[in-house]
C-alpha cells in the first residue's frame, strides 16, 4: 500500500451496461483455505451481515401472507431488512416441519420455505439453511426433531424428564409431551443436563433405529430442493448440538471432547448424503456450545474448501470476551484449514449496556474479518399490528457499513461507529471482472449522502447503486495486479472530532445532553458521538444526537450577564435564521463566529477536562494556541468530492490499520521524512509500538519527547495517550510515582501484558530488614497497591510478570507473610503468570500460612484462561502456591523453584495438580528438591508429561525420580536434566527405547555407569532398538568418575590422561557404542552435543546466557560451562564414536555439532583429516560448542 500518497482519487464514472446488468447474488462456491475467506462464482471474497429467522413452533415458518411483527416475511419486513443493511438470513427449516411422519416429506412446508428463499433472493439477500433445534424434541420441552423421533421407555422411570433438574417427572399427553406450563417452570438451557436429553442425543449419534440415517436423509431432501438457488449460502447441519449421552459418558462434558467422538461421525454422514445431490454448496458445522477450542479432527467430508465452522458467542457459555473467542475460532480455522462464521450472538436487548456489547462484538468481528448473523429478527419490532415500530437501537446496530465482496483478497476492514466512516482494503486480482461491493444504510447513517474515496489514484472507478444501497468499484487499466487498494465511504459533509493540538483534547457536548444551552466543554478525545461534529452550510452540528438523529443540534453562543467581552459556547436546536449559529474557519485553524467575529477559545488556556469553551476575541495572526483547532478535512470548504483525506488527516484508528502493514523500522523512517507530523503522530507512536520500554523511548523521543515528558510532569504523556498502551514494563517507569499521582491505572486500562520489577534493593526484602526507613515502607506499600490498581483496571490482561519485590507477599502480624493484596485482583483473562522472587538463605517462610476468605474477602476468581504459570523464590508462601494452582483448571505449563526440601508441600502440590489441572503436560523444576520430593511432582500429571525439565544444582534427581520419569515415556517429547542427577546412561537407553514421541533429550552432568548398573546393562538392553525415530536434538555430557576399585572387579580397560584416572567397563563401552550407532541412523537429528567431564583444565569457557523472556513465562539464568582437554567422549575415547561420526558425515543431517575431542593417536588424527577436515590438527573444538536450543523451545 502507498501509505504516503493518499491524496487523490478517481471521480465517479458510469459503469458499463454489462456491469449494471450484473446481479449482486453470486453463488458461494468455495473457501480459500489460505485466506479463510468465502469465494463466490466470480472469484470475489464475500462477507455477510445478517439475522436469524426461526419459528420454533408449528407451522415452523414465518407468516408469508400477513404482516405479523417479528414473525412474518412480507414486503414490510423486506423493507426493514434493506434499511438495516442485511444481506443474509439464517432460516430455520425444521426437521419436524419437513418430515412430520417418518419417511413422508411435507411438500406444502417445502413449498413455503422455497418461496421464502426466493423472496429473499429477489431482494439480494442470501439464505443459510439451518436445522434448528433447542433441547431437541417436544417430549423433553424442546423443538427441532419430529414427534416420532422419541419413544417412551427410552429411560427408566426414575430418569424421566426433567430428572435431575426436578426430581418428579412431568405429566405428559398421548405423544409424551409435557404441558407448556411445566416446560416454562424450568430453565431450558440447563435442561440439557437431564437424563432424557442426553439419552435422545446419544441415540441420534449412535444411529439407534436408523435415526442418524433418517436425519441425514432429511438433509438430502433439503439439498435436492434448494440447490438451484444461487442465494443459498450453505447448509447449517445442526444448531447448538448437545454433546451426546453425558450421563453414560461424563467425559463428553470436557470442552472439545464430544466434537470428535459423537458429532464428527454424524456430520460426515449428513455431508455424504448431501453430496450425492449437491457438490457445490458449503456445509456449515457446529461443535459444542461450550468449546474453548474445537475438538474436531477434520471438517465434515474432509475438504475444508467446502465447509464453514459455524459458531456462536454468548456469555455464558463462552468464558472470555469476544476478542478471546474470535482468537480461538481463528485458531480452529487455522488447524482445520477452513473458514469460520459467527451465526449467532446477542442481538435482542436494546438497553445501553447490551447495545454497547453488540457494537463491540461487531467491531471485533471486523477486526478478525468474520461474517456474522445476530439473534434474532423476532426481536426487532416493538408493539403489535399496524402500530408496531422497529426498535431504533437494534436497527442502528444492524446497519453498519461493510464490504460485501472484494475483487481480490480482503486485507482489512474498519467501521467507525461515531462518524459512520468506513475503510476497506483488498489485494487486487485483475482476473476478476465483477466489481467490489460496499453496502451502506443511507437512511440510518448517511442522511446527507456519501463521498467515496479510492487509493491509489487511478486504481478504480465507482458508481452508487441507490436501488441496492451499494457502492460498486471496478478495476481500471491502471490497476496493478496484486497491489493493495483502499476504499472509503464517508458522510458527504466533513464529519469528525475537533481537537486542540496544544492540549490534545477535544470539543465536547458536556454530559451528552441535548437540552437548550447545554455547555460545550474541553474533554479527553474519545470519538464518542458527543465529540463528533458535522460542518454543514456554515453551521457546526452534532453529527448524531443520542437517538442517532442528524441536523437537529448546532453550536451556538450565549451571552454572559454583565460581560460584553466574551460569550459562552452552547448547544441549541438548529435554527437557520440565527446568525449566532453561523461559523467559518481560517487557514490557521480558528473557528470564527460570523455574528461576532469571535474565535472558539479555551477559557484561560486551562487544559483541564471540563473547562468551558468560549467565543472570545481572536488572537493576532490566528496562532494563539488555545484558539487553534484541528478540523475535519474539508471543513474550510475546500474538500473536493473526489479528494481522499491525506494520511495526516485520517483518524487514529485508520492510521493504525494502515501502519499495521508496515514494520516498525519503516514506520520510524516515515517519521524521519515527515518531521512536521510528530505531534499528529504522537498518539500513533503509542499505538504502533509493541511495548512501553527502553527501546520504545529511544526510537520515539526523537520525534515526540515521551521520555522527557514523563520525567518532567509525572506522567502527563501516559495520562494523555496511555489508553493506547498494550504492554507495560515498569523497569523504565517509576510506577510508584505514577500511581501516587493516579496517572497509571486508569490511563493504562487496556494492557495485554504487564511486567513489574521492583526498584528496591533485590538482595534483602525490606519487610524483614532490621531497620527500614519509613519512606521505603511506603514505597513498597504503594508498589503493591499499584499492582492491585493496575489489575483492577485491566480485565483483559493476558500476561503478568512480577519480579523481585513486586512478587513478595504482604507482611502480617509477627512478620509472617500473608496473601499479597493483588492476589484477589488477578483477572480471569490471564493466560501467562510469572511470579519471581529471589532466594535468600536468611529467610525461610512457613508453609502453613493460608489466604483467608470471608464476606469482606471472598475467594478469588478462577483463572480459566491461565495456561502458563511460573513461581520462583521462597517468598511465595506454600498455601498461596496451592491457592493459585487450584484456580488454574486449564494450566498446561508450570515452572516451580523449590528453595528447600519441603516434602509436605511437594506432596500437596502434586495432589492439587493431579486433581485440579488435568491439562498439565509441561513442567520445569529448579532449586533444591530431594529425590523423593521430585518424584512426587513427577506423578502430578494426569494427562502425561510432554515436556519435563530439571535444573537443580543443589537438588537431586535420583532413582525415584528417574523411575517416575520413565513411567511417562509414552507421552514424553522433550526432556532436559541438569545438575545433581542419578539419571545414568542406562536410563538414557531405557528412555530412548520406550519414548516413541521423544524429539529432544538434553542431559547435562549425566552419571556414567557405576557398579549398581552392571546388572542392568545386559545384552537385551544394549541390543534394544530405539523407538524415538523423530529425535531432533540430543545433548549429553557425562560426569562422575566411577570408583577406581571397579577396575579390579571387571575386565574393562583403564584409560589415563594427565588430569584424571578414569575407569570404564566393558558393559559401558558396549552400551555407549550402541548409542553412537543408533544416533548415526536418526534421519531427523538436527542438533547434537556430546562431551565429557566438566572443568578438567578450564582452557575454554563457553557461556550460554538464557535471558529473561517474560512473554513466554520463563525466567532464564546464565549457565557457565568449562570444557577442557579431554581424552573421552561420552566417557569413551574418540575411537568409540567413529561409527556415529561417519554416519553423521554421510547423512549430512546435523546442523550443529559441538564435541570435545581428544586426538590421542595417529590413527584418530588420520581419520579426522579424512572425514572431518574442518577440525584442524591440534584443535580440540568444532565450531558450535554446546549450542542448546532446548530452553527457548520449551514453551514455544
Amino acid at each position: 500500500m502507498r501509505i504516503l500518497s493518499l491524496s487523490t482519487a478517481i471521480s465517479a464514472v458510469v459503469l458499463s451496461a454489462l456491469q449494471l446488468a450484473q446481479a449482486d447474488i453470486s453463488k458461494i462456491v468455495r473457501v480459500d483455505q489460505i485466506s479463510q475467506q468465502l469465494i463466490d462464482a466470480e472469484g470475489r471474497s464475500r462477507w455477510f451481515h445478517g439475522t436469524n429467522m426461526v419459528k420454533k413452533a408449528f407451522p415452523w415458518h414465518v407468516d408469508v401472507d400477513n404482516f405479523v411483527p417479528n414473525w412474518s416475511l412480507v414486503d414490510k419486513d423486506i423493507e426493514l431488512l434493506k434499511t438495516m443493511n442485511i444481506n443474509s438470513v439464517r432460516l430455520g427449516v425444521h426437521w419436524a416441519g419437513v418430515e412430520p411422519v417418518r419417511g413422508q416429506y411435507n411438500q406444502t412446508y417445502l413449498d413455503i420455505t422455497h418461496a421464502i428463499i426466493k423472496k429473499l433472493e429477489d431482494n439480494n439477500i442470501y439464505t443459510l439453511i439451518d436445522q434448528h433445534q433447542d433441547v431437541w424434541a417436544a417430549q423433553i420441552c424442546g423443538h427441532g426433531a419430529p414427534l416420532w423421533f422419541m419413544k417412551q421407555g427410552w429411560v427408566t422411570p426414575g430418569h424421566m424428564f426433567p430428572v435431575p433438574q426436578k426430581w418428579t417427572p412431568f405429566a405428559v399427553d398421548a405423544n409424551g409431551v409435557p404441558s407448556d406450563a411445566d416446560c416454562n417452570s424450568i430453565d431450558w438451557a440447563t435442561s440439557y443436563l437431564n437424563y432424557a436429553v442426553g439419552n435422545a442425543f446419544g441415540r441420534l449419534y449412535n444411529n439407534y433405529d436408523g435415526l442418524g440415517d433418517a436425519w441425514a436423509a432429511y438433509w438430502k431432501v433439503l439439498a435436492q430442493r434448494y440447490m438451484q438457488f444461487p442465494s443459498i449460502l450453505g447448509y447449517n447441519l445442526m444448531n447448538e448440538p448437545w454433546v451426546g449421552d453425558h450421563m453414560a459418558d461424563p467425559t463428553l462434558l470436557v470442552p472439545g471432547k464430544a466434537d470428535h467422538r459423537t458429532m464428527e461421525p454424524l456430520w460426515n454422514k449428513g455431508t455424504d448424503y448431501i453430496r450425492t445431490v449437491d457438490n457445490t454448496t458449503l456445509i456449515f458445522f457446529e461443535g459444542s456450545t461450550f468449546d474453548i477450542l474445537s475438538g474436531f479432527n477434520n471438517v465434515p467430508g474432509g475438504d475444508g474448501s467446502k465447509t464453514v465452522h459455524s459458531y456462536h458467542y454468548y456469555k455464558p457459555p463462552q468464558l472470555g470476551n469476544i476478542e478471546y473467542t474470535l482468537k480461538n475460532r481463528k485458531t480452529d480455522s487455522d488447524r482445520l484449514r477452513t473458514a469460520g462464521m459467527m451465526t449467532e450472538f446477542q442481538f435482542w436487548d436494546s438497553g445501553p449496556d447490551s447495545i454497547k456489547e453488540i457494537f463491540e462484538t461487531a467491531r471485533q468481528a471486523d477486526r478478525y474479518m468474520q461474517s456474522w448473523q445476530g439473534w434474532a429478527y423476532n426481536n426487532v419490532w416493538s408493539g403489535s399490528g399496524a402500530d408496531a415500530v422497529a426498535r431504533p437501537a437494534i436497527v442502528l446496530a444492524y446497519s453498519r457499513t461493510y464490504v460485501e465482496a472484494t475483487a481480490g483478497t480482503t486485507q482489512t476492514m474498519y467501521f467507525q461507529d461515531s462518524t459512520t466512516k468506513y475503510w476497506v482494503s483488498w489485494k487486487a486480482d485483475k482476473a476478476i471482472q465483477a466489481p467490489t461491493l460496499i453496502r451502506f444504510a443511507p437512511k440510518i447513517n448517511y442522511p446527507d449522502g456519501i463521498r467515496v474515496f479510492i487509493d491509489p489514484p487511478g486504481s478504480g472507478t465507482y458508481t452508487v447503486d441507490n436501488a441496492t444501497n451499494t457502492v460498486k468499484i471496478s478495476h481500471t487499466a491502471g490497476t496493478v495486479n496484486g497491489e493493495t487498494i483502499m476504499a472509503s465511504v464517508q458522510p458527504f459533509y466533513p464529519t469528525d472530532i475537533i481537537q486542540n493540538p496544544d492540549s490534545g483534547k477535544c470539543l465536547d457536548n458536556g454530559n451528552t445532553k441535548v437540552t437548550p444551552n447545554n455547555p460545550i466543554i474541553l474533554w479527553d478525545c474519545s470519538s464518542d458521538p458527543n465529540q463528533v461534529w458535522k460542518f454543514k452550510d456554515n453551521t457546526i452540528q452534532l453529527a448524531f444526537d443520542p437517538d442517532h438523529n442528524s441536523d437537529k443540534y448546532c453550536i451556538d453562543t450565549q451571552p454572559i450577564p454583565s460581560n460584553t467581552k466574551y460569550l459562552n459556547l452552547v448547544l441549541n436546536p438548529c435554527d437557520a435564521a440565527k446568525p449566532t449559529q453561523k461559523w467559518s474557519v481560517t487557514a490557521t485553524g480558528n473557528i470564527v463566529n460570523t455574528a461576532t467575529g469571535y474565535c472558539v477559545d479555551i477559557n484561560g488556556s486551562t487544559y483541564k477536562s471540563g473547562t468551558a469553551l468560549l467565543a472570545y476575541p481572536c488572537g493576532a495572526g490566528g496562532t494563539q494556541k488555545n484558539q487553534v483547532w484541528k478540523l475535519p478535512r474539508g471543513a474550510s470548504g475546500t474538500c473536493k468530492k473526489n479528494h481522499m483525506d491525506p494520511f495526516i488527516s485520517l483518524s487514529a484508528e485508520v492510521q493504525e490499520m494502515i501502519i499495521s502493514h508496515l514494520s516498525k523500522h519503516t514506520y520510524f523512517v516515515c517519521l524521519q521524512v515527515c518531521r512536521s507530523w510528530y505531534i499528529t503522530f504522537a498518539p500513533l507512536i503509542w499505538k504502533s509500538i509493541e511495548a512501553l520500554d527502553r527501546p520504545t523511548f529511544n526510537a520515539a523521543q526523537r520525534f515526540y519527547r515521551l521520555k522527557q515528558s514523563i520525567r518532567a510532569d509525572g506522567g502527563a504523556a501516559i495520562q494523555k495517550y496511555g489508553h493506547f498502551i498494550r504492554t507495560l514494563d515498569t523497569r523504565y517507569l517509576s510506577i510508584v510515582h505514577l500511581v501516587a499521582k493516579n496517572d497509571l491505572p486508569q490511563a493504562c486500562a487496556h494492557l495485554k501484558k504487564l511486567v513489574v520489577h521492583s526498584r528496591a534493593d533485590p538482595r534483602v526484602p525490606p519487610a524483614f530488614r532490621a531497620s527500614e526507613a519509613a519512606t521505603e515502607k511506603t514505597s513498597v506499600h504503594v508498589q503493591k497497591s499499584a499492582i492491585a490498581a493496575l489489575l483492577r483496571y485491566n480485565r483483559d490482561l493476558r500476561t503478568l510478570s512480577l519480579h523481585q519485590e513486586a512478587g513478595h507477599p504482604d507482611v502480617g502480624k509477627h512478620g509472617k507473610p500473608v496473601e499479597p493484596s493483588w492476589m484477589r485482583a488477578l483477572p480471569e483473562s490471564l493466560e501467562s503468570f510469572v511470579l519471581n522472587t529471589p532466594c535468600f538463605e536468611s529467610y525461610q517462610p512457613p508453609i502453613s500460612v493460608a489466604p483467608t476468605h470471608s464476606r469482606l474477602h471472598p475467594p478469588p476468581r478462577t483463572l480459566i484462561h491461565l495456561q502458563k504459570l511460573i513461581m520462583r523464590g521462597p517468598y511465595i508462601n506454600g498455601c498461596i502456591r496451592l491457592d493459585l494452582l487450584r484456580r488454574c483448571p486449564n494450566l498446561e505449563v508450570l515452572s516451580l523453584y523449590i528453595c528447600e526440601n519441603p516434602l509436605d508441600l511437594c506432596s500437596a502440590i502434586s495432589d492439587v495438580l493431579y486433581s485440579h489441572c488435568p491439562n498439565l503436560t509441561a513442567m520445569l523444576v529448579e532449586g533444591q528438591p530431594s529425590d523423593n520430593s521430585l518424584s512426587l511432582l513427577l506423578r502430578s500429571s494426569a494427562a502425561g508429561w510432554k515436556s519435563f525439565m530439571f535444573d537443580g544444582s543443589l537438588g537431586f534427581f535420583g532413582p525415584l525420580s528417574a523411575k517416575a520419569l520413565l513411567d511417562h515415556a509414552a507421552t514424553l517429547e522433550n526432556v532436559r536434566l541438569e545438575g545433581c542427577t542419578a539419571f545414568t546412561s542406562t536410563n538414557i537407553q531405557q528412555l530412548l527405547c520406550s519414548a516413541p514421541k521423544l524429539r529432544r533429550f538434553h542431559g547435562i552432568l549425566i552419571n556414567r555407569l557405576d557398579e549398581k548398573d552392571l546388572a542392568l546393562a545386559a545384552d537385551e538392553l544394549i541390543l534394544s532398538e530405539w523407538v524415538c525415530t523423530d529425535l531432533e536434538s540430543f545433548a549429553c555430557k557425562i560426569t562422575r568418575v566411577p570408583r577406581p576399585d571397579l577396575k579390579k572387579r571387571t575386565n574393562g580397560r583403564l584409560l589415563t590422561n594427565t588430569m584424571h584416572t578414569i575407569g570404564t567397563i566393558e558393559a559401558s563401552y558396549q552400551l555407549q557404542r550402541r548409542v553412537y550407532e543408533q544416533l548415526g541412523r536418526l534421519t531427523k537429528l538436527r542438533h547434537l552435543v556430546l562431551g565429557g567431564d566438566i572443568g578438567l583444565s578450564g582452557e575454554k569457557n563457553v557461556e550460554l546466557v538464557f535471558r529473561e523472556k517474560a512473554n513466554e513465562g520463563v525466567y532464564f539464568t546464565p549457565m557457565y560451562w568449562q570444557i577442557g582437554y579431554q581424552y573421552e567422549c561420552l566417557s569413551m575415547t574418540l575411537e568409540s564414536g567413529l561409527d556415529l561420526l561417519k554416519g553423521l558425515k554421510e547423512m549430512g543431517a546435523v546442523v550443529v555439532v559441538g564435541m570435545a575431542m581428544g586426538l590421542s593417536n595417529p590413527a584418530e588424527k588420520d581419520w579426522q583429516k579424512e572425514h572431518w577436515p574442518l577440525l584442524e590438527t591440534g584443535k580440540l573444538f568444532v565450531n558450535g560448542y554446546f549450542s542448546d536450543p532446548f530452553w527457548s523451545l520449551f514453551l514455544e
